[in-house]
């Protein structure tokens, strides 16, 4: 990982820096000079983090993020430093744009993880960037829930009509094949479940007569209780 600035001194020499974030990937790049662009040439100066002491990072707020790619034996330690300090910063936004630096730059040597642990604490709880994230993951929340309401309130509904119907023609088909019903067990009938209405319109074509169905629906509300 490479930065480049370019920094203009009184005299008018401009001098071009590069900082190398991380050693992976630029054991083959980090000694090449000049650098190349378009339409000029640049002689680098390198300054490579990893071999700068942490305290040159940790003394400087604005560069408080770069801590923990510098030179030290505990980078967890480094970065709870980096937590502290960034607690002091007066200036909300200031803070706020720190703490994402930090939070991104910290991920090139440290599991994520370990990283939420430090830092989403009250500190990051007021940055501006994990307020949005929060916000978004949010909403995107409700959204998918009142989907999945919509979806379970149409199935409901589907299926509560399917029952109302599979009642109807089940009282219908019972008062044709063994007469008028009385109350109680047409009060039994809408009582039933709808795997139960189901059952009930294959067996209801083998009822001769009201013992049939009363006798049906007492093993139904067995089979019911011992579930």
């Amino acid at each position: 990982y490479l930065g480049t600035s370019f920094l203009t001194y009184l005299n008018g020499c401009l001098h071009t820096l590069a900082s190398y974030l991380c050693l992976v990937g630029l054991l083959n790049h980090t000694n090449q000079n000049p650098y190349t662009q378009t339409f000029s040439r640049l002689k680098l100066v390198p300054i490579r983090l990893w071999e700068q002491p942490p305290e040159l990072f940790l003394n400087v707020p604005g560069l408080l993020p770069f801590a923990v790619l510098s030179d030290t034996d505990d980078r967890e330690t480094t970065l709870r430093q980096v937590a502290t300090r960034l607690q002091k910063i007066p200036s909300e936004v200031g803070r706020n744009n720190l703490i994402s630096s930090t939070f991104i730059l910290s991920g090139l040597v440290l599991n994520q993880e370990l990283i939420e642990q430090i830092l989403m604490s009250d500190l990051l709880e007021e940055s501006v960037t994990y307020q949005s994230i929060k916000k978004k993951g949010l909403e995107q929340g409700i959204q998918m829930g009142i989907q999945q309401g919509m979806q379970q309130g149409i199935y409901k509904g589907i299926r509560q009509g399917q029952q109302q119907t599979l009642q109807k023609m089940a009282l219908r088909l019972l008062t044709r094949k063994i007469g008028e019903l009385p109350e109680e067990v047409t009060l039994s009938v809408k009582d039933l479940s709808f795997d139960q209405l189901e059952s009930l319109s294959d067996a209801l074509l083998d009822f001769t007569d009201l013992a049939d169905l009363t006798t049906w629906l007492k093993v139904q509300t067995r089979e019911s209780e011992a579930e």
